[in-house]
This record gives structure tokens, sequence and C-alpha cells, in this order.
């Protein structure tokens, strides 16, 4: 049965090369695609998925608004401290400024 299915397939690829071949390439480039959306939407959820604490860190971004321009910068690093003891307030941030020269 398989063998009959690929002799037909032979066949018709044989009969029809150009046809055959838009296919084929449409098909490849479809599956390429795919996977690299699925590539990119998998790092895109695995960021900072490697520290125990993934939910608790944030990013903190400044956003400048210039002439109907809209631009969002991240420029400081935040470090996240301990709780006080005996308190319910879940960690705090403080600033990081480092001069860059």
């Amino acid at each position: 049965m398989l063998q009959s299915y690929l002799k037909t397939a032979l066949r018709f690829l044989s009969k029809n090369r150009t046809f055959s071949l838009i296919n084929l390439i449409g098909l490849a480039l479809g599956t390429l695609g795919c996977l690299y959306i699925t590539l990119y939407v998998k790092d895109q959820y695995s960021y900072d998925r490697q520290f125990d604490h993934a939910a608790d860190i944030y990013r903190v971004t400044s956003e400048l608004a210039t002439n109907g321009d809209r631009h969002t910068m991240v420029f400081m690093r935040i470090v996240v401290c301990g709780c006080a003891h005996g308190t319910s307030i879940r960690p705090y941030a403080y600033w990081i400024i480092r001069t860059m020269f």
C-alpha cells in the first residue's frame, strides 16, 4: 500500500516539476517561519527564568516624549534588597548609579 503511494507521488513529481518545486519551496518556507516564531516566543518567555524568584524581577523604564515621538529607556540598575525583619513589607529596591566613564 505504501509502495503504491510512493509510486504515485514520484510520478506526479516527475510530470509536474515546476508545480512541485513551488509547493516544496512554500512548504519549506512555511515550516521555517513556524519554527522561527516558536523559537522566538520560547526565548521571550524564558527571559530571566533562571533566577529563583523570577516573578519578583522588574524592569524599570523611563519614557521620553518629544515632538510626538516616544522613546523608552533603561539607564539605571536596580537591586532588590531583603525585607526588614518582623515586617510584612516585601523586598524593596534601591538605585545603583555608576559612572560609565
